[in-house]
Formats: C-alpha cells, structure tokens, sequence
C-alpha cells in the first residue's frame, strides 16, 4: 500500500494571509494587549468584541458591517472556516474585523485583562458523552478567564442547541462572577 501525504490547502492559504487580517498562533500571541493598536489603528477606547468559534463567518461579518464604530476579532481552531470566514469579511469590504487562529481555552496567552468588551460563543461542541464533558468549553475556569480578560459592562452572549449543556452553562454561571441578564430555553 502507498500512502499519499495529504495537505490541507487551506494551512498555507492561511499563512499567506497572515498579517492581512488573518493571525496564527505566533502572532497572536506577540498581539497581546495590544490588539487594538496594531490591528486596527484605533483609540483603546474603542470597543473590541470576540465571536469564539467562528463557523462560516457569517456572524462575524454581519456584526462587523452593523457595528463600524467596533473592532470584531473572531477566533478559529480550524484552517477551514478561519480561511473562509476571512474571505467572507474581505467581501464585504471590514476593516473592523480580522481573524485568529487560537485554542479558545487559552484565551488569557492572548488577550491581556479587561482588553475584550462582549463575547460570543454560539453552538460549542456539547461532548454529550458524560465520559467527555471534561472537553466542554464553558467551566469554571473558563468563565473565569474571560470574566477577567472583559472590560466592565461587557456582556458574554451563549448560545447552544443542547439541553444538556444549556443546563450545564446555567449552572457554571450561577456560580460564577457573571450576572445572568437573560437567559431562555427557547432556541429560536
């Protein structure tokens, strides 16, 4: 049997994005604190928000058309849809929003105290298996990290079709230094 070397064409689209709004792990890292200034020229004022998991990017695009007056990172674990999602944001012509390609559970190597306004999180992974529920995303840790990385007033948005999880997430939040302004079991 040969074994042909597979190549995932979208590991070097990324890399010659780099720098265009698209940062790997170095970069992003060597961008801590300093986001605003160096990505988007602007006040540290001015708000930055971060979409975690960013899928097709139409969320990401959507909220930094709407939004001009904020800079909009969205992070990304996967070449795929870190790729795709930038092509998105540079046809709608954003200036306001690039791309990280980062693990979301180390948020805090790459984001200095309160240097984040909102965070979103849609549909993370719900490992529904009990034997992997140590892999969910949202935990105690993780709540308090980002707690820690937002600017005061800042909300985090969540959003998940599990009930499983939903219940989970109420329950890590409940205990948690965030305050719970809405909350529905209704998806839709």
């Amino acid at each position: 049997t040969r074994y042909v070397e597979f190549r995932n064409p979208y590991v070097e689209i990324a890399r010659q994005q780099e720098e265009q709004g698209v940062f790997l792990e170095e970069m992003s890292r060597a961008r801590r604190g300093e986001w605003r200034k160096s990505t988007f020229g602007v006040p540290q004022e001015t708000p930055l928000d971060l979409e975690i998991g960013v899928g097709n990017g139409e969320f990401l695009a959507h909220h930094g058309a709407v939004n001009p007056q904020r800079c909009l990172l969205g992070i990304e674990r996967k070449f795929k849809p870190l790729v795709q999602s930038f092509q998105r944001v540079q046809r709608a012509g954003l200036t306001n929003t690039a791309l990280l390609r980062y693990q979301a559970d180390h948020l805090e190597d790459i984001f200095a105290p309160e240097e984040l306004n909102d965070i979103y999180l849609f549909f993370p992974d719900p490992w529904p298996k009990t034997k992997h529920h140590k892999n969910r995303l949202v935990n105690e840790t993780f709540l308090k990290s980002t707690f820690m990385l937002q600017r005061e007033n800042s909300r985090l948005v969540i959003k998940t079709d599990s009930a499983d999880y939903y219940q989970w997430i109420l329950e890590y939040a409940k205990e948690s230094r965030y305050q719970i302004e809405a909350q529905t079991a209704d998806l839709h």
